[in-house]
């Protein structure tokens, strides 16, 4: 069963698709080239936003959202064990650790009970290790769950 045809929706822009790619292919800037800057800053009004990056990838995306906020080595960083791959390859890749998270049955969302159990866990063995308990911005809501 055919759910999206694609096909037809690129009959139907075919002409505006294949202007652009044809403009890509003749100033030769196919990376970070104007289309790239216009995509960007459209993305940005749509969000109502200053600024938009785009990225290769999804994989890309988690790694610079991850390095936007400050995630380093020995860093442990929670996420939900109903996922890809690419979400723990992202926060090893920066050397921090994934902490996988149960998800709630009817939501798929990071099950709130299991990331208070497992943010205690971590807590005590950063604790054991003698390097104190530093709520970081990046960890603040699991700190908010369990300091208290």
């Amino acid at each position: 069963m055919q759910f999206i045809d694609l096909k037809r929706q690129y009959d139907y822009l075919k002409k505006k698709i294949d202007a652009r790619i044809q403009s890509v292919l003749d100033d030769g800037n196919y990376i970070l080239g104007a289309e790239v800057q216009d995509l960007e800053f459209q993305l940005a009004r749509f969000v109502n936003t200053k600024y938009a990056i785009t990225c290769a990838n999804g994989t890309d995306a988690l790694q610079l959202a991850l390095m936007a906020i400050g995630v380093k080595p020995g860093d442990a960083v929670f996420c939900p064990t109903f996922t890809f791959f690419a979400t723990a390859e992202a926060i090893a890749f920066l050397g921090a650790t994934p902490v996988f998270v149960d998800v709630d049955a009817t939501s798929f969302n990071i099950c709130t009970t299991d990331l208070r159990k497992k943010t205690r866990a971590s807590l005590i063995r950063k604790k054991a290790k003698g390097k104190g308990h530093n709520c970081s911005r990046f960890v603040w809501f699991t700190c908010r769950l369990s300091c208290n």
